[in-house]
């Protein structure tokens, strides 16, 4: 009897179901096509999670090319779907892969964008053609089209598809966000916005020729991004509660397919499951499909052969790396805690639709980069009661991966006792902020950091204190000779550094809320260095001042550098311009 193969590196449905290979049927997604007439299907899941077969597999289906050849669902679960059955080999499909996208330069990005299109021409036949529909299609597989004629390229041939076979088109785009999971700038961003996004709303949005779109990535560009202005596409992304099985594997799907292949034990399942299991799509436990063909794929080699990690989900793109390499020292701490300790868990909102621009602030949100970990498939997130999602490790697999990513934007942490004093001295704000924000996340804050803050109780001082008393230990640990209440002016700064013959003297004011924006108290401590004369005393003409405000571990900087920004003389004056404190 011949012995079944591993589908690793298997991407065609045909190839799939014919080549002898293990199978597990996700045919019930074309339940949701046939449905969906006159809209748009966003299914967004991490990478190697079978979004490429699963295309393939509609194509299949539906494309009235493959009507006369041999039937290959049959004994499949969409097979007992009659109404799914008027449906089959019944439409033109338009299938698309944009991981074949160049984003280089904007040259090689038309002209990739071109090929796709002329890939896409050439598999549609002439024969029952107009001449006009034959020069259509002979302009687009020369690549022989201007810029408004690519843009309606896959519309123009949506209409010939339509006026020849008399229905409408299904058009199939795979990754159609890959192209920006390896830029590295806004401008590079805006660059592909300009120039794909047109495209897509004409092969999308305006396309009466269409009956039904299907799209595949990572995450929903929808803010100012690729799909922002389409009309409401249906996004099923890691949080729905729809379509939730059709990628990846369920329970029931690995325990059927360890007794298919002959490793149906406790210990192979509890191994599967530590290592491949932990990703939570809407209502679903699921496991990494690649990850368990693999790993069932080197039992069959070497039988005592331990589980290992084999997915990464930085192939083919290092936006993750990048991400987390600009978040903050507070967001970078949760993260540490995340696998440190297995049992923690970080409460916070998520971005289920994310513009590109906001994740190249110089000051990342930390909420987007969160969400965004949660669609790449390093997190796992899980509803919370009031509303928010708590997002922890995934599995053993995915610990390795993610740990690798944080602990790299974490080599700069040591870096910060150095950077400091640089940092005060020229008055680079931001760069303040963040060797603060670093610092601060490093410690363990009870209740007695809090106090009221505001009031003047005791207990506030003393929270102010213990602020206080981090920041000099940092500057003093930067090589700094710093004092704390030091006499300036008409009072004592908060600490002070005396300048010499080479540097300028430096002048700190804090001020804590834990009820305020620290952009708010970063605004009080500047009006106080005013008022009380820190920085305008005889000599202290080279004098760099800093007001800082803190709220928890979130702080804000004020500096001469920035003053144009921060000129404060009121204390709702939040200072909001050039800062996301």
């Amino acid at each position: 009897m011949m012995t079944k193969m591993y589908p690793d590196g298997v991407y065609d449905f045909r190839s799939l179901v014919t080549g002898g290979y293990y199978f597990v049927d996700k045919t019930l997604m074309i339940r949701d096509v046939c449905k969906a007439e006159g809209q748009v299907l966003l299914y967004t899941r991490p990478r190697r999670f079978g979004k490429s077969i699963n295309l393939s597999m509609l194509d299949y289906f539906f494309n009235m090319k493959y009507k006369d050849k041999p039937d290959l669902f049959k004994g499949s679960k969409i097979s007992s779907c009659k109404e799914c059955g008027r449906h089959k080999n019944a439409y033109p499909v338009i299938r698309m892969d944009f991981s074949r996208l160049v984003p280089s330069s904007p040259l090689s990005l038309e002209d990739s964008l071109k090929e796709i299109v002329s890939r896409v021409a050439d598999s549609i036949p002439r024969e029952s053609l107009t001449d006009a529909s034959v020069r259509l299609l002979d302009r687009c597989s020369r690549m022989e089209l201007s810029e408004s004629g690519l843009n309606s390229s896959i519309a123009d041939m949506c209409e010939v598809l339509d006026s020849t076979y008399g229905n409408r088109t299904i058009v199939l785009v795979d990754e159609y966000d890959h192209v920006f999971q390896n830029i590295a700038s806004e401008d590079a961003y805006d660059i592909l916005i300009k120039r794909i996004r047109p495209f897509m709303e004409q092969t999308f949005k305006t396309n009466a020729h269409m009956r039904t779109g299907v799209i595949t990535g990572i995450m929903p560009l929808m803010k100012a991004g690729m799909l922002s202005s389409f009309n409401n596409p249906k996004v099923m992304d890691v949080l729905s509660m729809e379509g939730n099985e059709h990628f990846g594997f369920t329970e029931q799907e690995v325990g059927d397919l360890l007794k298919d292949t002959g490793y149906d034990d406790p210990a192979t399942m509890g191994e599967i499951r530590d290592w491949y299991d932990g990703y939570k799509f809407g209502s679903s436990d699921i496991y990494n499909p690649y990850s368990v063909v693999k790993y069932l794929q080197s039992r069959s080699n070497d039988e005592n052969k331990p589980a290992r990690s084999y997915w990464d989900g930085s192939t083919g793109g290092g936006l993750s790396s990048e991400l987390v390499s600009r978040i903050d020292g507070v967001a970078l701490q949760e993260l540490k805690s995340l696998y440190q300790n297995p049992e923690s868990r970080i409460r916070t909102e998520l971005e289920r639709s994310i513009a590109y621009p906001d994740l190249f602030e110089p000051d990342t949100d930390p909420k987007l980069v969160y969400s965004y970990l949660v669609m790449a498939g390093y997190l796992r997130a899980e509803p919370s009661e009031d509303g928010d999602y708590d997002i922890a490790m995934v599995n053993r697999e995915i610990a390795m991966s993610f740990r690798s990513l944080v602990d790299k934007a974490a080599e700069r942490e040591a870096d910060v006792s150095i950077g400091l004093r640089a940092h005060m001295l020229t008055g680079d704000a931001k760069s303040i902020r963040d060797d603060l924000q670093f610092i601060l996340g490093g410690h363990s804050m009870d209740s007695t950091w809090k106090g009221g803050c505001e009031s003047g109780r005791a207990s506030d001082k003393a929270a102010h204190d213990r602020y206080k008393n981090a920041l000099c230990s940092a500057m003093r640990a930067s090589g700094m000779k710093a004092f704390e209440e030091f006499p300036k002016g008409l009072g004592a700064c908060d600490i002070f550094v005396p300048g010499d013959s080479k540097h300028p003297a430096i002048v700190v004011e804090i001020k804590t809320s834990w009820s305020k924006p620290p952009a708010s108290s970063a605004a009080t401590a500047l009006r106080q260095i005013y008022d009380k004369g820190y920085s305008s005393e005889p000599g202290d003409e080279n004098v760099v001042w800093i007001a800082i405000g803190i709220s928890g571990k979130r702080v804000a900087v004020i500096t001469p550098r920035e003053r144009s920004w921060a000129d404060s003389r009121s204390e709702s004056d939040e200072c909001q311009p050039n800062t996301r404190a």
